[in-house]
């Protein structure tokens, strides 16, 4: 199958459109992708890929927010590219399974590996695609958020400690009137000056316009109580126009006779420090404002964080979770499963996703997704770890009813006495019932997925295209369409067909079902 790129025709695309990558070798079920975006609210820029290699050429070209992924594919599976992309890139886009097979232990298999979602065909709709698509992009985003701000966090707690440690305090002595008399060289070159630059110069000259009021006052303070006076204040370069913050203690230098002769002030940038406050703000707001559990833990997994999400889903209070161990919301039978994933991630593994089950307070069970990172200090270090916990139980619920479900329908259908088949809109035959089988001499495994017009006599291939489809498009169904068909062993039967149109979830033609009657023996059909 030949490369393919098509991008999703919407009236206009903004600077922050999703990047959608749908890989699949099937072109119906990849349409019915792009369908299902292209009918949503999203503002997405889509991409087909029928195969890995060609998935991996449009990955290593252009950056992708999130990848649709069918688990068959022509050079291999999903999984196995799904584990590709993982192990080669540190940030990798989310990537959504989407396959037709319900299997819960492939499902486990691809969340194992990396998955963001997985999500079966037969349950797939426009409202289903797009949420996992963005809560899988809101999810990768705040991840990498979280190590950002991690890292800012390191950067600024190493720049601090630099600092005090070369005593690279600002130093500087000025008459009450803050005319400079003398600046250190750290002093200058915070401004962007030297200390010849400076000195003579009136300390309000290098303070923002709207921090001038309060540094005066302050500096009056500082003369009339003859005392020690701290703030943070901003501070402005001459040079490079850049604001700066800097922790400041002034204190007032009295001469014998108890007048103030100078003001001596010691600064210490904090920048770093309030843009890390700034950060560690941004972070708490993201974790407070999740609506997943989000935990963390020390070395000896003693409870140390405890967001509002985690409260709601296991029914403690953050007083009654911080300083607990971790065993509180584990299960006695599966201690030793959190022993192995903690261990994981303390050997160095940067993420561990896992689905399994926690308990709540009031000792009922509940079905979670988890992802395990660690927490590093400033020279990367672990020292604890963080747990995204995600309610899965109404998922796998319905996963188990809809299986359930499937399961009775198709029993019930394919031993119905009826002939009956379900054909969908590329003409393959999806399901056939027992009698259908018996009447024409087929097994099921030789039949599905072959066009319905195999089946019809070279005079009937014709009349079907012309009225059964137009027929069902225009008003839903077709009433008694008479044809000729096939058996196994080359005989023509006759039948009249009777068929009713399907839709998905979003209105959308999905496929046809049909009920045919044997008229073989009613005489020749007119």
């Amino acid at each position: 199958m030949s490369a393919m790129s098509n991008v999703a025709e919407v009236e206009s695309i903004s600077p922050d459109a999703v990047r959608l990558l749908v890989i699949d070798d099937d072109d119906v079920d990849r349409e019915r992708v792009l369908r299902m975006v292209a009918q949503s609210r999203m503002n997405a820029q889509t991409t087909e890929a029928a195969s890995s290699k060609e998935a991996i050429a449009f990955l290593k070209d252009r950056e992708f927010d999130c990848v649709v992924l069918d688990n068959q594919l022509p050079d291999g599976t999903g999984a196995e590219l799904l584990s590709a992309l993982r192990s080669g890139t540190d940030a990798p886009c989310p990537v959504i399974m989407v396959t037709g097979a319900g299997d819960e232990e492939l499902a486990a298999e691809v969340m194992r590996a990396g998955a963001a979602d997985y999500l079966p065909k037969s349950r797939l709709s426009t409202e289903s695609l797009c949420r996992a698509i963005t809560r899988s992009i809101d999810t990768s985003r705040m991840q990498q958020q979280l190590r950002r701000y991690a890292s800012e966090l390191a950067a600024s707690e190493a720049k601090y400690r630099a600092i005090v440690e070369d005593q690279t305090e600002l130093v500087s002595l000025a008459h009450p009137d803050l005319n400079l008399t003398y600046v250190n060289v750290a002093f200058a070159a915070h401004y962007g000056l030297t200390p010849v630059q400076m000195v003579g110069r009136n300390l309000l000259e290098y303070v923002p316009a709207d921090e001038r009021d309060r540094v005066r006052a302050q500096m009056r303070t500082v003369c009339q109580r003859k005392s020690a006076e701290r703030g943070d204040t901003r501070t402005m370069s001459a040079i490079a126009n850049v604001s700066r913050w800097v922790a400041w203690t002034h204190r007032a230098l009295v001469d014998s006779l108890g007048s103030v002769v100078s003001i001596h002030s010691v600064g210490r940038d904090i920048t770093d420090e309030v843009h890390g406050r700034e950060a560690v703000s941004r972070l708490a707001a993201v974790v407070n404002s999740s609506a997943d559990a989000i935990i963390s833990t020390n070395l000896t997994d003693e409870i140390t964080t405890w967001n509002p999400a985690a409260e709601h889903l296991f029914g403690y209070t953050i007083q009654q979770a911080i300083g607990k161990n971790i065993a509180l919301i584990v299960p006695p039978d599966r201690q030793s499963e959190e022993k192995t994933l903690t261990q994981r991630v303390r050997s160095g593994e940067a993420m561990v996703e896992f689905q399994t089950v926690r308990v709540r307070r009031n000792a009922t069970f509940v079905e979670v997704a988890l992802t395990l990172s660690p927490i590093r200090d400033a020279r990367g270090n672990i020292v604890g770890i963080s747990q995204i916990v995600r309610d899965i139980s109404e998922r796998k619920r319905l996963e188990r009813t809809f299986v359930e479900g499937e399961r009775q329908y198709r029993e019930l259908y394919e031993t119905s006495p009826a002939m009956l088949h379900s054909v969908d809109f590329a003409g393959r035959l999806l399901s056939v019932s027992d009698a259908w089988l018996s009447h024409l001499g087929y097994v099921r495994n030789e039949v599905l997925g072959r066009p319905f017009t195999d089946f019809l006599a070279a005079e009937s291939r014709q009349t079907a295209q012309e009225r059964i489809l137009p027929e069902l498009l225009r008003s839903g169904r077709c009433e008694k369409v008479q044809l000729r068909m096939l058996r196994s062993n080359g005989t023509i039967i006759a039948v009249l067909l009777s068929a009713t149109l399907a839709r998905d979830k979003s209105g959308n033609p999905s496929r046809y079902l049909a009920i045919l009657h044997d008229v073989s023996e009613v005489g020749p059909l007119s």
